[in-house]
């Protein structure tokens, strides 16, 4: 289905209700999963590899525990690179748990949690992030601009790209 932005998402839940997402594959997709409108799903086993805007897209008061999966940037010793996105995005007050993920080859911010947003970030590790500033910035410029109305009073971030800066 397609998200806010007009990607499409290999799963989308949209509102509350007891889903599991358990066990799946997503591979270049727009956005593997598309969570919002208050989903709260348990997301856990699943390996989401090389997704071009967000792995894990949760908005709009989204609340998913997210334990246990594999987020794969995209392969950044090969020399045909896929230009992976982010690993997870939390914005518009979405929130919940973020933990024992595993995050590995990102060239941009493996996680990116707006202000109003507010995580639990807990045991998650990072393997061979290599931030590019250019995509870095060029990433959060347009998120900037896609979401422009909404984040007049929300424009401040963090990205996390490490145990350190989980911390």
């Amino acid at each position: 289905s397609s998200s806010t932005l007009g990607l499409y998402s290999g799963i989308s839940i949209r509102g509350q209700g007891k889903v599991q997402l358990v066990d799946n594959l997503a591979k270049l997709c727009d956005v593997g999963f598309h969570l919002t409108e208050g989903a709260m799903p348990a997301v856990k086993d699943n390996v989401i590899d090389s997704c071009f805007y967000a792995g894990i897209f949760a908005e709009q008061e989204a609340r998913p525990n997210i334990v246990s999966n594999t987020f794969c940037g995209g392969d950044t010793a090969s020399p045909v690179q896929v230009p992976g996105g982010l690993g997870i995005l939390f914005i518009l007050s979405a929130r919940g748990l973020v933990g024992k993920n595993r995050f590995e080859d990102y060239t941009v911010s493996p996680i990116m949690v707006f202000t109003r947003c507010h995580p639990m970030l807990k045991q998650n590790s990072f393997v061979n992030i290599q931030l590019c500033e250019e995509r870095q910035a060029s990433m959060e410029a347009s998120l900037l601009e896609q979401f422009h109305m909404e984040l007049q009073e929300d424009s401040l971030f963090y990205i996390v790209d490490s145990s350190q800066k989980e911390e």
